[in-house]
């Protein structure tokens, strides 16, 4: 039975601690599919398709690009960056409240989501939620812009393009050195987990199954060091201008939608810290009842706030949801399956 299927508590105390919130539970579990279900939500079913399809998209642009024109390897690499935020709001959603009820599906699925976005399953369990959803950005979490030298928090983040070049590296060292005091078991899985998006490629290549070096660079090491920079700037877009010490002030609320409906409910930011069991399907209904409120009045006032709105104004583009759908329509209409 999955995590977010315990029974329903209680709403804590204001003084409840950080690590107390990854206590919490979701607010019903209605949506429940019967025992023969793969799935354990049916909603679910969208968000897996929508993986499994741009990880297809994905692997046949690679093992063709020999034979694409340079117009459709254009598309296809605008597709794949386009896509790389998707599958990293849906292995995100995964990581926390797993869609299957077999737990083998559930690891092929982390890794087919890792080859993508560059996220393996223990470290990003490790990393994300146990400790950004214990500090919620604050300089306890290891990828906070407040743990840098001249920083001071909540008021003073480090700049955001240091931020963002350093979040990879920071991320890593951080996870490696924290698998290594959990012992050699949790180190070795780890390596082997990260190794697996990296030689993915290289491996095709190798076999003889991709013909082309191009796309294993640009597929391989370019769209992962992309895949964690948009990762870096949507932490900033969640938690820039919040004190991640205050309950009530844990992340950003945005119901655009790109943040709603095309990113899984990820713009429910807020509900989400406070009770990251809860099903992305649920964080709308959990919003309204006990986070609007709490939320009314807050308003920006810091360095990182600033930092937000630019994020916001560059990457926030609501008409990227256009854009997306006519790259996949391109995509789909120039495929010869």
């Amino acid at each position: 039975m999955p995590r977010a299927m315990s029974a329903e508590r209680e709403s804590p105390e204001p003084r409840v601690s950080a690590r107390d919130l990854n206590d919490m539970s979701p607010p019903s579990t209605d949506a429940l599919t019967p025992g023969f279900w793969p799935f354990w939500f049916l909603i679910d079913v969208w968000p897996a398709t929508q993986a499994i399809a741009c990880f297809s998209i994905f692997v046949w642009s690679v093992v063709n690009w020999h034979r694409m024109s340079l117009s459709d390897r254009c598309l296809y690499t605008l597709t794949h960056m386009l896509f790389l935020r998707w599958v990293n709001v849906i292995h995100h959603n995964h990581v926390h409240v797993e869609m299957f009820r077999h737990t083998v599906v559930n690891e092929v699925f982390h890794h087919m989501c890792a080859i993508i976005d560059n996220l393996p399953p223990s470290g990003f369990r490790l990393k994300h939620v146990k400790n950004h959803h214990s500090y919620h950005h604050a300089p306890e979490d290891w990828n906070s812009p407040f743990i840098f030298a001249g920083s001071r928090f909540p008021d003073r983040p480090v700049h955001p393009v240091y931020y963002v070049v350093t979040f990879e590296l920071m991320a890593i060292c951080a996870t490696f050195l924290e698998m290594a005091k959990r012992g050699p078991w949790c180190l070795a899985r780890f390596g082997l987990e990260y190794m697996v998006p990296v030689v993915f490629l290289p491996l095709l290549y190798t076999l003889g199954v991709v013909h082309d070096l191009t796309p294993v660079i640009l597929f391989g090491f370019v769209s992962h060091r992309l895949s964690l920079f948009v990762l870096a700037i949507a932490n900033i877009i969640h938690h820039g201008g919040r004190n991640g010490r205050d309950r009530n002030d844990l992340a950003n609320t945005d119901l655009s939608l790109n943040g709603t409906k095309l990113d899984f409910n990820v713009g429910y930011h807020a509900a989400h810290h406070l009770a990251p069991r809860v099903h992305w399907s649920q964080l709308p209904e959990y919003h309204k009842k006990r986070v609007g409120p709490m939320y009314a009045k807050k308003t920006f006032s810091n360095q990182e706030a600033e930092n937000r709105r630019l994020f916001v104004q560059i990457f926030g583009d609501r008409h990227l949801a256009s854009v997306c759908a006519w790259v996949l329509f391109r995509c789909v209409w120039s495929a010869p399956f």
